[in-house]
């Protein structure tokens, strides 16, 4: 399913691009959020997901691999500037950039993939984890509505430098628009789009993830809720879920398979997703 950008995407991002990596066209499936017993009560419970910030993520090397990158784009995009204006809003963004990661921008993600033994592995809990498969097209509509992007995660190096060598070029062309004294002030307004890019930009080691993300930015302290941590506490986002459709739930490797299935089945049931399908995972591995 092709999208459109709404009114409400940042002025900034011009080129059709930099527009189609935040507005991907839809899988022909659901999306995929694996999480455990209390996660899965929640979100059906609720009817809300929660958004993780993008500093308390478990891979801790996320947002500097995207910020390296940006920064050497820039030092190359110096060296060929033609005129002294452009040479002075790549230094101010070279300058701000490492300040960005503090930044409130929080993420949920999802994936393509149905039933997949690393993302048992790594997001389920041993003996009792669970794939909800929420309807694409419903999470877009979700999104729009409320200011959010979901995006397609990007693993190719060659896509990201490419992406970046473009964001680069919108920054510089943001800022030359503006007046002297409000480029200076606005530099921030244009490296904003680093962090509406850095989360969808991940290491090509993790792309069997084959990821989706939610990406609320410009998240203000008052919005933050908070959960207990592996070392300290989580900052999060509440995304509502009203409305949303959910296609299928994976029940994933347990050893009690008949009977999770079966509650699951009437929970769903209960909470309104009468058309939910809920089946048992085919992969054999055991984690208990």
């Amino acid at each position: 399913m092709s999208r459109a950008a709404p009114g409400w995407l940042n002025p900034a991002i011009k080129h059709p691009k930099l527009r189609a990596a935040l507005y991907p066209e839809l899988p022909g499936t659901a999306l995929y959020h694996y999480t455990d017993q209390a996660g899965l009560l929640g979100i059906l419970m609720k009817k809300e997901i929660w958004a993780t910030h993008t500093q308390y993520l478990n891979d801790e090397e996320e947002y500097k691999h995207a910020l390296e990158r940006f920064q050497q784009c820039v030092k190359l995009k110096v060296h060929e500037a033609a005129t002294l204006p452009i040479v002075h809003a790549l230094e101010g963004f070279a300058k701000k950039a490492p300040r960005f990661p503090k930044a409130n921008v929080c993420v949920s993600s999802f994936s393509e993939k149905p039933d997949s033994l690393s993302q048992w592995r790594a997001y389920g809990a041993p003996g009792s984890a669970f794939a909800i498969g929420f309807n694409a097209e419903s999470l877009a509509k979700i999104a729009d509505a409320q200011k959010i992007y979901l995006a397609r995660c990007i693993y190719s190096e060659a896509d990201q430098a490419t992406l970046l060598d473009l964001l680069v070029e919108d920054c510089v062309t943001f800022s030359l628009a503006l007046t002297a004294a409000a480029a200076k002030k606005d530099i921030s307004g244009a490296l904003e789009l680093l962090n509406v890019f850095a989360p969808i930009m991940k290491n090509a080691h993790f792309r069997d993830e084959h990821e989706w993300r939610f990406i609320a930015r410009r998240v203000k302290p008052k919005e933050l809720d908070f959960r207990r941590g592996r070392s300290s506490i989580t900052p999060y986002k509440v995304i509502p879920l009203a409305g949303v459709k959910i296609d299928e739930i994976v029940v994933g490797p347990t050893p009690s398979r008949d009977l999770s299935r079966d509650a699951v089945e009437q929970f769903a049931l209960k909470f309104g997703h009468l058309d939910t399908r809920v089946r048992n995972t085919h992969v054999p591995f055991r984690s208990w």
